[in-house]
């Protein structure tokens, strides 16, 4: 009965991690789709913004980050109907988790491309003496209030010892 058990399971696994999957894809090409329509990343190329992201787009983030939920997702249920608790309630924890992590990531683009823009359009300045050097501190000024805006969404549990950066 053990061995059929775990074939069931198998199954049920590999079958909802499957529909997931091809799911995912779906909403994958479904979100490329759009942002090609509405010429995000262009858009962010023009701006002069493309490079912030350390050779990311926001597209590729949006897909992973969709495509992680959707699998979990999947395989969430899939660990709920064949009954293990265990990995249902870790699943659980991770979907719970996830939004928090996308919305630091979101903060963490949204902080790139000011750093960016800002740094981009201080460099430019040539009658600005430093402009250089006043350019590098802008950005990691930025950076750094960003990463402490951002620690809370990232690590949940330790919004009170980052009291002391905070402060900083």
């Amino acid at each position: 009965s053990n061995a059929i058990f775990f074939l069931v399971s198998a199954v049920v696994i590999l079958f909802f991690l499957s529909l997931g999957y091809w799911i995912a894809k779906i909403v994958e090409s479904a979100v490329k789709l759009v942002f090609k329509q509405v010429k995000l990343e262009e858009k962010i190329k023009q701006r002069g913004l493309d490079k912030s992201l350390a050779g990311f787009s926001v597209t590729q983030i949006t897909v992973v980050f969709l495509k992680l939920y959707i699998v979990f997702a999947f395989l969430g249920a899939a660990s709920d109907i064949i009954n293990i608790s265990f990995f249902t309630q870790v699943i659980l924890g991770i979907l719970a988790y996830l939004p928090s992590f996308f919305q630091g990531i979101v903060l963490i683009v949204g902080i790139l491309f000011v750093a960016a823009y800002v740094t981009n359009t201080i460099r430019k300045q040539r009658d600005l003496i430093f402009s250089q050097q006043i350019a590098s501190f802008l950005e990691l000024l930025i950076l750094y209030v960003g990463i402490i805006l951002a620690l809370p969404l990232f690590l949940p549990n330790l919004k009170d010892q980052i009291v002391v950066l905070e402060k900083l």
